[in-house]
């Protein structure tokens, strides 16, 4: 009965952990490192990192760029240049990105 209600308990967190899974990718091409850190700090906010997976690439070009993808299709929702702050990324993904709007854009 233990295994059985053990196996319940971890199944349950299982679940849930998905569900807390980022629906999109935030990409942060870089060619200089000056707003790098600005950028790493998204990283480990625990209030954004369950909106986006943040990844860093360098980019051989010469402006930041940064670009939201759809995890699941990797199709490209969006591409800000330059260094967006937090707030801006928060105000785009609350005016651009609902469930419906992303739905539309990844058909």
């Amino acid at each position: 009965m233990k295994k059985i209600l053990t196996l319940c308990v971890l199944a349950a967190l299982n679940l849930s952990a998905k569900h807390d899974e980022p629906k999109l990718i935030l990409e942060y091409q870089y060619s200089n490192t000056k707003f790098l850190d600005q950028v790493k700090k998204l990283k480990i906010d625990s209030s954004f990192c369950c909106i986006f997976k943040v990844k860093f690439i360098k980019n051989k070009g010469n402006e930041n760029i940064t670009v939201i993808k759809h995890r699941k299709t990797g199709k490209e929702l969006g591409v800000i240049y330059g260094t967006p702050t937090k707030e801006f990324i928060s105000m785009v993904y609350e005016t651009y990105f609902t469930d419906e709007l992303v739905k539309d854009m990844i058909r």
